[in-house]
């Protein structure tokens, strides 16, 4: 793991020493392992395959009865919400308008807003507003979680 690039070979003169030298470096590499996921500062996560298109999806999510299925674009833009019961929803923006689904849930994204071109979004959580940037117009969207009708009990 330095600067050189490709394999580095360690010679032994006995078996018992390269079992010790094994051994040592299977620790460090464990200790490494565990001093990253404890230090880390980003975590990715998915948010829907399913409903933004991607290379790796295959299949879709049925967005609506009457319509079939349906896959949109990939989001530009995302945004953390905390709802009052301490959830975590997630709310998303791509080119088709805004999408908001429960944090690791990922089939439970739903479209709320119908807005073309967004390329931003913000959440000021204390005033109720969703601030969302689409086609180079800020837009400022009240919102009522009550209004999203998703289920925290059920993934839909």
């Amino acid at each position: 793991m330095g600067r050189f690039d490709g394999l580095v070979y360690v010679y032994v003169d006995t078996p018992a020493q390269r079992l010790e030298w094994e051994k040592k470096l299977k620790e460090a590499v464990s200790l490494r392992v565990q001093r990253q996921e404890a230090n880390r500062v980003v975590r990715l996560e998915a948010l829907a395959d399913a409903t933004f298109g991607t290379t790796s999806t295959i299949g879709s999510l049925n967005t609506n009865s009457a319509q079939g299925s349906k896959q949109f674009a990939k989001p530009t833009c995302s945004t953390p919400l905390q709802t009052i019961d301490g959830l975590w929803l997630i709310i998303a923006g791509c080119q088709e308008g805004i999408f908001i689904g429960w944090r690791g849930r990922p089939s439970s994204m739903q479209q709320v807003v119908h807005l073309s071109g967004i390329t931003q979004c913000a959440v000021l959580p204390d005033f109720s507003f969703l601030l969302v940037v689409a086609n180079k117009v800020l837009v400022a969207c009240e919102y009522s979680l009550s209004l999203f009708s998703l289920s925290a009990g059920t993934d839909s």
